[in-house]
């Protein structure tokens, strides 16, 4: 629940884009996706269903390259 809290709730209020302080622009496409993937920022932080009966493409998340 918490990794769901921080990326639905939290993250997307520390992106701030244009702002040195935010989160660097090449991780906002991607931590915006997650957010939706999530449920979106008004999204349920509850899960409805066990991650078992998940297919794998939903659990798993998607090769991040690495920042050089």
């Amino acid at each position: 629940m918490t990794h769901r809290l921080f990326h639905t709730r939290i993250l997307p209020h520390i992106l701030l884009p244009e702002k040195a302080e935010g989160v660097p622009p090449e991780f906002h496409q991607k931590a915006l996706t997650l957010c939706e993937r999530m449920g979106g920022v008004d999204g349920n932080l509850l899960v409805q269903d066990l991650a078992s009966k998940r297919v794998p493409s939903e659990l798993e998340l998607e090769a991040v390259e690495p920042v050089a």
